[in-house]
């Protein structure tokens, strides 16, 4: 990815929700101050425009910082779809996907 030397994109390995796309460090960090601003901004640019692409128009998003205090901290970019949690899988801890994880992964790199 041009401009991102120290930042990498892509699909998450092992999702609670349909193509959740992560940013991670390249090494490790816990502060998310350590990272450089404009490396974060390309860097959520590109993964949001490859989910546009994949999903085929503009969808609802959240962006989550999670591995405060695990030695590594990484951004989650999870699209509104079918799998938002209800009532049962909130009480259960579960997560219910309906998008294998690995043609998740080769739709968003296809638009990469």
């Amino acid at each position: 990815m041009a401009g991102v030397k120290n930042l990498a994109v892509l699909a998450h390995p092992a999702p609670e929700f349909n193509y959740t796309t992560l940013i991670v460090s390249r090494a490790p960090s816990e502060r998310l101050a350590d990272a450089d601003p404009r490396e974060v901004a390309l860097a959520l640019g590109t993964a949001i425009q490859r989910l546009v692409v994949s999903l085929g128009g503009q969808p609802a998003y959240k962006i989550l910082a999670r591995g405060l205090g695990a030695g590594h901290l990484h951004l989650e970019i999870v699209p509104r779809s079918t799998n938002v949690k209800g009532g049962a899988e909130l009480a259960a801890g579960s997560a219910t996907i309906d998008v294998d994880p690995t043609l998740a992964r080769d739709a968003l790199a296809a638009n990469a």
